[in-house]
């Protein structure tokens, strides 16, 4: 009787093991113990939002793996870096991770304003500091620390790029990052296990938004315009589905595959 009772019970046992691996394995992207995502707000060119074949190829191919938005009516790139913010502040401790955050600006004191003065009246003016290039923000580590950041145990990592000028060379070589994260994350193949949102901010104009991820429709076109807040609460929402917030987080539905939104508003209304 114990005999037949302990089979019965590594019976039960393996058959859990295989259930929780097949709902790992093809649970919506919300839903997987390892869901990560990648929010990157970079400039633009006029070409880049028109998905330029010759000057965009890689935003295109992005385009093409997932969802892309069309372009939102306003949104300030500090504004919506300061709503990632607070909302990853809201995360589990470890969860949010931001790339190249600046540190605070020392503030000279008065001995070295009052020597600055007397070098600026009566001696050799300070050389300037070589400004960097114009290329800097777009070196080929990008996906090695956002790797690193998600292998520390962040769920969402963002990166907003310091210099926001829209030149064409810049624009290329950012360009060539998009196509190393679609390779490195699979996103061509099937979508991988990590979401990407590259937000595109032209120097005049209204920005716009591509998404690519597992769960995500293909070349979705989403209804209506979110604002920073709400962009903001609706990745959280996909990274932590029992936070709360006050801001409107439904548009991010639209662009989910259905099983995946169905399953994320029950997760929240729990």
């Amino acid at each position: 009787m114990l005999h037949i009772r302990f089979h019965r019970s590594l019976n039960t046992a393996a058959f859990l093991a295989v259930l929780l691996l097949g709902l790992l394995v093809n649970g919506p992207l919300f839903s997987q113990a390892g869901t990560r995502f990648f929010v990157w707000v970079r400039p633009a060119s006029d070409a880049d939002l028109r998905l330029s074949k010759s000057s965009a190829p890689n935003l295109r191919k992005l385009a093409r793996c997932g969802a892309a938005l069309p372009r939102l009516s306003s949104l300030a790139a500090d504004t919506l870096a300061a709503e990632m913010r607070k909302s990853g502040g809201l995360l589990p401790q470890g969860k949010f991770s931001e790339l190249g955050q600046k540190a605070a600006a020392k503030t000279p004191s008065a001995t070295e304003s009052a020597l600055a003065r007397l070098r600026a009246k009566f001696g050799k003016n300070k050389p300037e500091a070589a400004k960097p290039s114009q290329t800097s923000a777009a070196t080929p580590q990008l996906v090695n620390k956002i790797f690193s950041s998600f292998d520390k145990g962040a769920r969402l990592v963002f990166k907003a790029e310091p210099s926001m000028t829209a030149t064409a060379d810049h624009c290329r070589e950012l360009d060539k990052r998009i196509g190393e994260m679609v390779s490195q994350f699979d996103l061509e193949k099937n979508g991988g296990d990590i979401a990407l949102l590259v937000v595109l901010v032209p120097a005049s104009g209204q920005p716009a938004m591509i998404a690519a991820g597992n769960g995500f429709k293909r070349a979705k076109i989403c209804k209506g315009s979110p604002g920073a807040a709400a962009i903001a609460a609706g990745i959280t929402g996909l990274v932590d589905p029992g936070s709360k917030s006050a801001a409107d987080w439904s548009w991010i539905l639209n662009i989910l595959e259905q099983s995946t939104a169905k399953a994320l508003q029950g997760r929240r209304g729990n």
